[in-house]
């Protein structure tokens, strides 16, 4: 059975084999946790069928795309960010600020088989404050997949 999630494809990436989508992932954040769930494990599609650009007609989270993205990542060193709202996306064409939510870096990130792929946030106070007040409950994956297999090849970033 294919798992359901709300998602918002934002374009593709450079090649034609490989595009890039922007996920909401369930459940919701808890701020104590120290593991928080980034993708699904398996088959998941969106609510509204996407991916409609994937032959199988859904992403996979499984062992191997997990390799792909410990391997394609491009920060390697360094910090991925979890931003508000994606601004991270959108600062050059909006001319906002993206400020960062957390931080977490891709040694830290884990499959857990028959779950998914969970990351280790190092949350800002700010974050913690509106996480706690309940302003955000959702965490926002945006990644780039394969749309022959559906499987993630890379991380771009997060957001709340």
């Amino acid at each position: 059975m294919k798992k359901l999630i709300n998602t918002q494809l934002i374009g593709l990436a450079a090649t034609s084999s490989c595009a890039f989508a922007v996920l909401n992932a369930e459940p919701a954040i808890n701020v104590d946790d120290e593991l928080v769930q980034l993708l699904p494990a398996g088959h998941f599609t969106a609510v509204d069928g996407r991916p409609k650009d994937v032959s199988t007609g859904s992403w996979l989270m499984d062992e191997e795309a997990f390799a792909a993205l410990k391997a394609n990542t491009p920060h390697q060193i360094g910090d991925l960010v979890v931003d508000y709202e994606h601004q991270t996306l959108k600062a050059e064409e909006n001319g906002q600020p993206a400020i960062a939510s957390a931080f977490f870096n891709i040694k830290d990130i884990q499959f857990i088989p028959g779950k998914g792929l969970f990351i280790k946030p190092r949350w800002t106070e700010k974050a913690k404050a509106h996480l706690k007040a309940g302003e955000y409950k959702y965490i926002s994956a945006v990644f780039g997949y394969d749309k022959t297999t559906g499987r993630p090849q890379f991380i771009h970033s997060a957001g709340l």
